[in-house]
């Protein structure tokens, strides 16, 4: 747990950088959008490395002073303990160092789930928005039809059927006139001429 800690509180140190990978031309079928998630790792041993130094420098420093004829054997003691703390925190450090991209690599695949499950929501989310819209323009279209289309196509039926009638009507009424007129002429013929 302490390891994870040390690691976690040293990438904040350090500063991370999210990259976005182009993705390669292949032939084969390529996700909309591709992110990879990384950390550059140099500038982050580069800090561990001068971490590192400063400490072989107190340790040395350190080394001195024990050496040094005028400290007394309780101060001496105080330096050796401290000594040995700097020693633990340097094999920590190495330790955490070592363990960085393993953790790296431990914490990428949630990432990359957690972001293709949102790329997943995101199309299931088009998907209903547009499934939606052709439900509407169907149910659009249908009640046009029903409520302005199909009344105005049976009227219009209606009043054919009603001028056809009546073009029956005026064909018969038609007929019935140039009959009669044909009577009137032959009533008018047949009557005697008046001189």
């Amino acid at each position: 747990m302490g390891h994870k800690i040390a690691i976690l509180i040293l990438t904040l140190f350090a500063g991370s950088v999210f990259a976005s990978m182009a993705p390669e031309s292949t032939p084969e079928k390529q996700p909309l959008v591709d992110i990879n998630v990384g950390i550059e790792l140099g500038k982050l041993e580069q800090s561990a490395l001068n971490i590192e130094e400063s400490i072989q420098l107190a340790s040395q420093a350190l080394q001195e002073m024990a050496k040094d004829p005028n400290i007394s054997a309780e101060q001496q003691e105080k330096i050796i303990a401290t000594f040995e703390r700097i020693d633990q925190l340097s094999e920590s450090l190495q330790t955490t160092i070592k363990q960085i991209p393993e953790v790296i690599n431990q914490s990428a695949p949630p990432i990359t789930i957690a972001i293709d499950n949102l790329f997943s929501n995101i199309q299931l989310t088009v998907i209903m928005v547009l499934l939606s819209l052709l439900l509407i323009i169907i149910v659009a279209l249908v009640a046009v039809y029903y409520w302005l289309l199909k009344p105005t196509s049976l009227m219009l039926l209606k009043t054919t059927a009603k001028v056809d009638n009546m073009a029956t009507a005026l064909q018969t009424t038609a007929n019935i006139v140039e009959k009669s007129t044909e009577q009137q002429l032959l009533i008018l013929n047949a009557l005697p001429k008046k001189e």
